[in-house]
């Protein structure tokens, strides 16, 4: 055992011995062909014994230095040139190590999916090795994932972060490249539901990566790595001023996708104590439509955005895209606007993203003022945004006073309130939800959960209830949806939500950043998904520009329509629904 902690804390050791790791600096070649293969193979092996191979498992080899060496580090901190041939490398130092190391493989317990492995360029005896690697261990352990407790979404444990890398060494982005995207083969839920072959990706990636040779071409190619798996999760937020369009400022709005064009929502705020001239930051209106920027259509802008944009669907992908949609890094942004039918060319100012209030409240499209209120006498109203609800005696007994409830989850909700409030709208036990979990001793394969159920709480609430949904309802909104529509008397109203559903991973990548995924799949108890579908309402209504331009809540306004029917009129309902905070500022 000594020997074994000694060798582990050699290796860990070199890392910060080798000189120069970081100031490597050249702008690579294209790759040829033979070498892009090499690498691939090398990517998928290098993953696959991460996760499956005991003496990897246990920590007792550092395996990025590994990786790192096979590629010629640090002899050739300098070339470009691949050594030849870097797998073999890889699996010598892994038999180097192994000496030292009481890590006896598992006993075989059933087959696995390894036809992955008869095309990778070794000889048999090598292959029949990964084989018999590639089956279920007989411990869940894994030296660089965990199981998140009570949850079970995977935690990447003891993944050298390599703070002060800025980009430069083309082996260190190969191990970013490697790293994300084995996290995804592994770890990810929702692989089978990944638009591109995932061994598609990582073969294009690699030369992409290979040739980032720059701290900001680095992020530009991880945010497309990250775009990649199609899930609202997934996403690099260090990289979000890199993304196009690009830029560190941008006009302080809130911008919706309406009618498929890009609308004026709300001015955002700015921060205390930040000088700026209100005449020149806020020369929109709310319903003003942005028809280009900087003299490029909306439709360029887009189609160059998408790639880079990580959404589980087309809607939630516009509803990102425009939030940076006047980013920059010049003082004004040129606009040409539709606005009540006429065409004007707007220069409105740039303030810096971290002198605006970027909160999500801005971008939410829930009604800002108290969590609870009534509506009419018979309705009442809930935003769950509001950190002042803590638990369901806080609005109780008003809501028992009332005959309907409409629940906003047009928002993230501060605080879960999936069963505080769930449980008051079932007369018994209900399932509602189940997911999908990763097998911690057999990496890339995924159980069933047993279902989830609200169970029935008095007071039992036998009103209506309506719950609001769109493109901003996300994650937690949409598992609080789920358990919602599980209840007696609960119909949803709205449009297509994000559909990137399941608590999140962060995955460490070299450059002290962090990529996100969905870390468990969330199913109906029918195993219906929910990833990238969304949350599908029972009534659907969209907004309208003319809508909008007028403070209408047109969603909310259908949701008071079905309870009330006739008995409020048109002008009554719109007043109820009314937004009073569309223009506020400071």
């Amino acid at each position: 055992m000594f020997l074994v902690l000694r060798r582990c804390a050699l290796l860990l050791a070199l890392q910060f011995l080798i000189p120069g790791w970081a100031t490597a600096q050249f702008a690579p070649a294209d790759l040829p062909e033979n070498e892009q293969h090499a690498l691939y193979e090398l990517g998928k092996v290098w993953g696959f014994l991460k996760y499956y191979h005991p003496t990897v498992q246990s920590g007792c080899i550092d395996w990025d230095m590994a990786l790192l060496t096979s590629l010629g580090w640090p002899s050739q901190a300098t070339s470009q040139a691949l050594p030849e041939p870097p797998l073999a490398a890889l699996l010598a130092a892994l038999e180097a190590s192994q000496s030292d190391c009481d890590s006896p493989i598992p006993e075989i317990q059933r087959p696995y999916d390894s036809g992955w492995i008869e095309r990778i360029d070794l000889p048999e005896s090598r292959r029949e090795w990964l084989r018999h690697l590639a089956q279920p261990a007989s411990s869940a352990r894994q030296h660089f994932v965990g199981m998140k407790a009570s949850v079970g979404n995977p935690v990447f444990l003891n993944e050298n972060r390599y703070p002060e890398f800025r980009g430069e060494d083309w082996r260190l982005r190969l191990l970013a490249l490697f790293r994300y995207w084995n996290a995804i083969e592994y770890w990810f839920p929702y692989k089978d539901l990944i638009d591109e072959d995932w061994n598609t990706v990582l073969r294009s990636f690699i030369p992409r990566l290979y040739k980032a040779s720059n701290w900001d071409a680095y992020l530009v190619e991880l945010s497309a790595l990250a775009a990649s798996i199609n899930d609202g999760h997934g996403n690099l937020n260090e990289a979000n001023y890199i993304k196009p369009p690009r830029g560190r400022h941008m006009a302080p709005y809130s911008i919706r996708i309406i009618e498929d064009k890009p609308v004026i929502w709300r001015r955002l705020r700015i921060k205390p104590n930040i000088s700026y001239d209100p005449a020149n930051v806020y020369q929109l209106e709310t319903g003003d439509v942005i028809l280009s920027v900087d003299g490029k259509s909306i439709e360029e802008l887009f189609a160059s955005a998408q790639p880079y944009i990580g959404a589980s669907n087309l809607l939630s992908q516009r509803r990102l895209f425009a939030q940076f949609l006047t980013n920059g890094d010049s003082p004004e942004v040129a606009l040409e606007i539709n606005r009540h039918g006429k065409t004007l060319t707007v220069r409105n100012g740039r303030l810096s993203r971290d002198q605006i209030d970027m909160t999500g409240d801005r971008f939410w499209h829930d009604h800002h003022g108290n969590a609870f209120r009534s509506l009419t006498d018979e309705i009442a109203y809930l935003s769950l945004a509001d950190p002042s609800i803590n638990d369901f005696d806080d609005f109780k007994s008003e809501l028992l006073g009332h005959d309907a409830l409409i629940v906003d989850l047009r928002s993230y909700p501060a605080k879960f309130m999936v069963f505080e409030l769930g449980q008051h709208l079932v007369s018994e036990e209900t399932d509602f939800a189940r997911f999908t979990k990763a097998k911690q001793n057999h990496p890339g394969s995924f159980f069933w959960s047993a279902p989830v159920s609200l169970q029935a709480k008095e007071p039992y609430y036998q009103g209506r209830v309506i719950a609001l949904i769109d493109d901003s309802t996300m994650s937690q909104a949409e598992y609080t949806a789920m358990a919602l529509r599980a209840g007696d008397n609960t119909v949803l109203i709205g449009n297509q939500t994000a559909g990137a559903d399941g608590n999140i991973s962060y995955i460490p990548l070299p450059g002290g950043i962090n990529a996100v995924f969905s870390g468990i799949g969330v199913f109906y108890p029918d195993n219906t998904p929910t990833q990238r579908v969304g949350i599908v309402p029972d009534i659907e209504i969209w907004p309208t520009i003319a809508g909008l331009r007028e403070s209408r809540d047109e969603i909310l306004e259908a949701a008071i329509r079905e309870i009330a029917g006739t008995s409020l009129s048109a002008e009554a309902i719109e007043q109820a629904a009314r937004y009073s905070d569309i223009q506020d500022t400071n």
